[in-house]
């Protein structure tokens, strides 16, 4: 028995030690990737790690422009021309008022108390390399009064009287260039003018400038640098705008608006959607005095700009030419050559003594034979030159005429 125990304890002990020394078997591919993983990330340094991510981050996140790329410097250009708008006074408009053309000079609350932060005087329009420049001359000193007047520049970039866009401005306003209180509307169906540009068509249901296309403030503009405005200070204050020249173009009308009243976009222009006897009028001796539902509000003529030939159209500024024979009305007014115009109207010279007024005598020769009487004695005599008649003796120097003097002769003041 206890030999057959002892050989069986040595089998079992050969089996143990034979497998002990066997080879081990070959790792999984898992294993070698878990390992290899787990070897690389031991070893790598936490600064490459953050150095390996951040250029992925920037790939895969898109991150909106918040900084200015541009600032309009702040001297601006002189203008070469300046339009000039009506002045209005404490009482009433004296003109310039015509509804049927949606042109306003209501500088008046509805109680025809006078604001004249927004009679405007008159616009200009500059530019340089970069930008446009609009500025607005006030008969106030004060844009930031407590009626917080919004100012605004519209643009028509196809001159057919219809705004494109319009640039509105709210207060505060400083004296540096902002863009935080500014705005951009586009009129993206056309009907700012209503059915036509050219009269009113009230009452007329549109959409007037529907579509903001730039908030300043915001980080989502497209273009954080499209318009800025400041406020230039004065006895007659000057609120400017400087509009990018890369989005207008070459080629464009402008004109100018303050509004304390309505102050609603969608419902421009204001002729079209309210009838002119519910509107009223700021002129005095108009059936519809005073201002009514529309109020408190001042614009000017389109000026252009770019543009040669330009048909007319009942918005824009007058164009400027010299006058000629006749003054019938023409609805295609163009731009003339003035050089032209000033030799087309000098007189060609033909016959430099006088024209008689005495009209031709053809009187038939008479039969009778010329007689041969001899000539008389007497001088031929001649007519003495007329003179005017000799003051009544009694005429006595007024004492009215001043340093203008008198004259005796005529008996009156020089």
């Amino acid at each position: 028995m206890n030999r057959a125990k002892i050989i069986s304890g040595l089998v079992l002990l050969t089996l143990m030690g034979v497998s002990s020394c066997a080879p081990l078997p070959a790792p999984t591919a898992t294993e070698v990737q878990a390992a290899t993983s787990t070897e690389l990330i031991s070893f790598t340094p936490t600064s490459e790690e953050t150095s390996t991510s951040a250029p992925e981050s920037t790939l895969t996140k898109v991150i909106p422009v918040t900084g200015h790329l541009m600032t309009p410097p702040d001297t601006v250009p002189e203008a070469e021309k300046q339009v000039n708008d009506v002045e209005s006074s404490a009482a009433s408009a004296p003109y310039g008022d015509s509804y049927r053309i949606n042109r306003f000079e209501r500088p008046f609350e509805q109680d025809m108390t006078y604001v004249p932060e927004l009679d405007i005087i008159s616009f200009e329009l500059s530019e340089d390399d970069d930008w446009y420049y609009v500025s607005i001359t006030l008969n106030g000193n004060d844009p930031n009064s407590s009626l917080e007047i919004n100012y605004g520049v519209e643009i028509d970039l196809n001159a057919d009287g219809f705004g494109d866009y319009i640039v509105w401005a709210r207060p505060p306003y400083t004296i540096g260039w902002e863009t935080d209180t500014i705005q951009v509307y586009e009129d993206g169906d056309r009907d700012t003018a209503g059915l036509s540009s050219r009269q009113s068509d009230a009452v007329f249901a549109g959409t007037g400038y529907e579509t903001l296309l730039f908030e300043g403030g915001s980080d989502q503009n497209a273009d954080p640098d499209l318009a800025w405005i400041r406020m230039l200070k004065g006895e007659r204050a000057t609120i400017q705008l400087a509009l990018k020249k890369s989005w207008l173009g070459d080629s464009f009308l402008v004109g100018v608006i303050s509004d304390a009243g309505l102050r609603d976009l969608s419902k421009f222009d204001y002729s079209d959607k309210f009838a002119e006897a519910d509107a009223g009028s700021p002129v005095k001796n108009n059936p519809y005095y005073p201002v009514g539902s529309v109020y408190a509000v001042d614009n000017t003529c389109w000026q252009a700009h770019g543009f040669e030939n330009l048909a007319y159209q009942p918005k824009f500024c007058p164009v400027e030419v010299l006058p000629t024979a006749t003054r019938r009305p023409s609805s295609n007014l163009q731009t003339i050559n003035t050089a032209t115009a000033i030799i087309s109207t000098i007189p060609v010279a033909t016959n430099t003594n006088p024209p008689t007024h005495e009209p031709p005598t053809n009187e038939p020769p008479t039969n009778q034979p010329p007689t041969n009487e001899p000539p008389t004695s007497e001088p031929p005599t001649s007519e003495p030159p007329t003179v005017a008649p000799a003051p009544p003796p009694a005429c006595t120097p007024p004492d009215f005429c001043g340093p203008a003097g008198f004259d005796p002769d005529t008996c009156e003041c020089n």
